[in-house]
Order: C-alpha cells, then sequence, then structure tokens
C-alpha cells in the first residue's frame, strides 16, 4: 500500500475515533505509520521492516524498530549498525512480497511506544496482500515471473502485475480522498500533504530521510487538481484501464473498509 493511502486511511479513522482534535495526534503519529516503509532508505531490503515470510514460511525476517531518539540520530551510514533487523538470506527475486508475519511483528516490537502506529503499516499492507494474492492474480508462478489474472484467465508478467498495481493504487488514493472529504472535510491535495505529513516527518526524521519519503507521496497535477476541485470520480476510461479486476471500484471499497476498520480498532 502506497504511503498516500496509509496516510489517508490513518487519519479517516483517527477523525472517527477522535472526532474532534484529532490533528495534533495525527501528526505526532503518522511518521511511526510511515516508517516501515520510509526507512527502507537506509536499510534497503523490504523484507525485514515488513516481516515477510521466507517462500517456505520456515524463516521470518524482522526488524526491532528504533526509538524516537535513535530515529533521530540515524544516517544512511550508521542505520546498518543502529537498528537490529535480518533478511532471510538467499530470496529468490520477485516483483511482489511474501506474507507479512504479523506475530511476529507483535513479538519484536510490542514494547515501542509507537507499537500501535507501526502495527497499523502492518495490518494496511497485509489488506493489500490479500487483495493482491486474493483477488487480482494467482502467484504460483511468481518466481517464474508468470501471474494469471484471476477474473479472465490472462497471463501478465512482473513488469505489467507492478504497473497495474501502481494504477489501481493511484486511482484507488482519488476515490479514498473523495469518501475522507464527505467524511471530515478535508482536501487531501499536494498541499495538505505538505503541511501535515512531509512537516511531521521532518520533526521526526533526519531531513534527508523525510525528503526521501515524501518523493514518493508526490500527487500528479491533473490528479491534485482533480482532488482540490473535489472531482473524485473515476472515468470509463480509467477503470477500463485496471486489467486485473472486472470492477475495480468495487475491489477499491472492499479494500478500502477492510483497511479502515483494522485501523480503527487498533487505535
Amino acid at each position: 500500500m502506497i504511503t498516500l493511502q496509509h496516510s489517508a486511511l490513518y487519519i479517516m479513522a483517527l477523525a472517527a475515533k477522535r472526532k474532534s482534535n484529532y490533528l495534533t495526534e495525527f501528526m505526532e503519529e503518522v511518521p511511526y505509520i510511515l516508517l516501515p516503509d520510509a526507512i527502507r532508505a537506509y536499510i534497503g531490503p523490504r523484507q525485514a521492516g515488513h516481516f515477510e515470510m521466507a517462500p517456505n514460511e520456515l524463516e521470518c525476517s524482522w526488524m526491532k524498530y528504533p526509538c524516537e531518539q535513535t530515529i533521530r540520530s540515524l544516517t544512511r551510514d550508521n542505520a546498518a549498525g543502529m537498528i537490529e533487523y535480518h533478511v532471510v538470506p538467499a530470496l529468490p527475486k520477485c516483483v511482489i512480497g511474501e506474507k507479512t508475519n504479523i506475530k511476529e511483528f507483535d513479538v519484536m516490537n510490542w514494547g515501542h511506544r509507537h507499537y500501535h502506529s507501526l502495527r497499523i503499516h502492518m495490518l494496511q499492507d497485509c489488506v493489500m496482500d490479500s487483495v493482491l494474492r486474493d483477488k487480482m492474480v494467482y502467484v504460483t508462478k511468481r518466481f517464474e515471473d508468470k501471474f494469471a489474472v484471476r477474473h479472465n484467465g490472462a497471463i501478465i508478467d512482473g513488469a505489467m502485475l507492478r504497473q497495474q498495481i501502481t494504477l489501481f493504487e493511484t486511482l484507488g488514493f482519488l476515490r479514498l480522498a473523495g469518501k475522507i472529504y464527505c467524511n471530515t472535510g478535508t482536501i487531501m491535495n499536494q498541499g495538505w500533504f505538505e503541511r501535515n505529513v512531509l512537516s511531521a516527518m521532518m520533526d521526526l526524521y533526519p531531513e534527508d530521510l523525510a525528503t526521501n519519503t515524501y518523493k514518493f507521496m508526490k500527487i500528479s497535477e491533473d490528479m491534485n487538481n482533480r482532488i482540490s476541485n473535489r472531482k473524485f470520480d473515476l472515468t470509463e476510461e480509467e477503470k477500463a484501464s485496471i486489467i486485473v479486476t472486472d470492477n475495480p471500484e468495487r475491489l477499491m471499497d472492499e479494500m478500502y473498509s477492510e483497511a479502515y476498520l483494522k485501523t480503527y480498532y487498533e487505535l
């Protein structure tokens, strides 16, 4: 799940849970919500921070997430020595990750001051992973770079799958932004992310870590204008461009509703 979606789902659930004065809490916690993705700029492999199982499910990569004081002192050069983590060796190459082991994350990080915020990220990613594996494509031949689309049997390669996932998440964010606007009145355009997410990350992360994380949160000019002008509906052409499902809006709503509920109950 992209960082735009993580942020949006978090503030939507937080607004519902707290009713008022939730923006301060959002800005305090969103750097931890995004940390599992952000830390990759310093550590590299996704597997450690997302507690991915090995394909045989006998081993698990892991990370003990650093505390606030450690995060502030991290650099690209010292991070590997200051963060405890492990990546299962000799993993086969694949364009998609393996399943996340939430129990292992809990064991390693239950004592972290921001455990629940970190866990929200894991739960949201698990929902996206389930949608990918159970609703979009069959992944049994993933190490051969072959993916069968569930609704029509078409075979696509990893590059096409990544393109489709990116499209699904980008257009999905527009739909999610519409739901948030209806619920909270928040217009989640680029300016909003600069004021409330980039500034929050700059308060905790080293500057280069914050800016590196934020570069993955850029909204296209067209999408930004549509959000700013409250035009959240997908066009027929956009819906047709998503080939990994025959009903993209329905699948987006299934994914977001589950991720929202998991976020809400974790708060």
